[in-house]
């Protein structure tokens, strides 16, 4: 559940139950016969005192989680619209809190692929591969982009090391005030750049690392199956990217994996998954009924590079 400031609704954990005094988001186990949607709706009004109707409830990310004792399946989702005020119906206390402050709460451990989805943004917008050649021509172009405010984040592809220091010294002066996710692919793994929120790893890349590399930053990946999709979530990535979902030109040779592959995909990463591939903005509620964190592409947000 989210207010119109956009902070998110968590309750604290009685001390009878296990796990007592952590903080979790509203919800609870389905019963027989039970959709998730209905036995979300169900338990906000048994836990919270809400009513929702399940047509207001929006898929945010499905992952598993492993316990000592078994592993759950979770289905989350997200509404800004319920009749009735959130009470503490079962002795619980509640509470709203900002976004930004979600990663320094004793959340159930469960819970950080559900932040992370929390978190990024719907869009992301991959650039074009930045050679020494193109980036002259390109940098005004990214440049306008990330200054215009507009939903989304970016994923800028840099062709080696003397392009990405003339990208930093061309976006210096708006990278400190960006207020969107600014990734970097160099094609490798590599210390974060300064002036930039993580690193996107090409699949060869990740499969690579005998685990998540060290320092600060958002860590994402490119990946085309399950298998890829598990091993970015055992390294402990932070999101994924899945393609591609349509016939696109840039790979004419490859099958494209269609909606219900891409689902299956982003089950198995159990992390936030972005589409790409003969996508764009229109399709983003398309990929959230997949199970989708949104969609990812070059040409429909660079329509001049096409």
């Amino acid at each position: 559940m989210c207010d119109a400031a956009g902070r998110v609704l968590l309750a604290r954990r009685p001390a009878d139950k296990t796990l007592a005094g952590y903080l979790e988001f509203p919800g609870g186990k389905l019963e027989r016969n039970e959709t998730p949607v209905h036995a979300l709706a169900r338990e906000l009004a048994e836990e919270v005192g809400v009513v929702v109707d399940v047509a207001d409830l929006e898929p945010l990310i499905r992952f598993e989680h492993t316990y000592p004792e078994s592993t759950v399946r979770l289905h989350a989702y997200t509404t800004s619209r319920w009749q009735g005020e959130p009470v503490g119906a079962e002795g619980q206390a509640l509470g709203w809190h900002d976004r930004a402050s979600l990663p320094g709460l004793p959340l159930l451990p469960a819970n950080r692929p559900l932040l992370n989805a929390l978190a990024l943004p719907p869009l992301l917008r991959v650039t074009p591969l930045l050679t020494l050649e193109s980036l002259p021509g390109f940098a005004h172009i990214l440049e306008r982009a990330i200054t215009a405010g507009e939903p989304g984040g970016f994923v800028i592809r840099v062709d080696d090391e003397a392009a990405l220091a003339q990208l930093q010294a061309h976006l210096a002066p708006v990278l400190a005030g960006a207020e969107c996710p600014l990734l970097i692919n160099p094609g490798e793994a590599s210390d974060l750049p300064e002036g930039f929120s993580g690193l996107h790893l090409p699949t060869r890349a990740m499969l690579e690392l005998g685990r998540r590399p060290a320092g600060p930053g958002l860590i994402g990946a490119s990946v085309h199956d399950p298998e890829e999709a598990r091993r970015a979530r055992e390294l402990g990535l932070d999101y994924v990217i899945v393609g591609n979902v349509r016939p696109t030109p840039s790979h004419p040779d490859r099958p494209p994996l269609g909606w219900m592959r891409f689902e299956e995909i982003a089950l198995a990463a159990g992390l936030p998954a972005y589409a790409i591939g003969g996508v764009g903005p229109v399709d983003l509620p398309l990929a959230r009924s997949h199970w989708g964190q949104g969609v990812a592409g070059i040409r429909a947000f660079w329509p001049e590079t096409a």
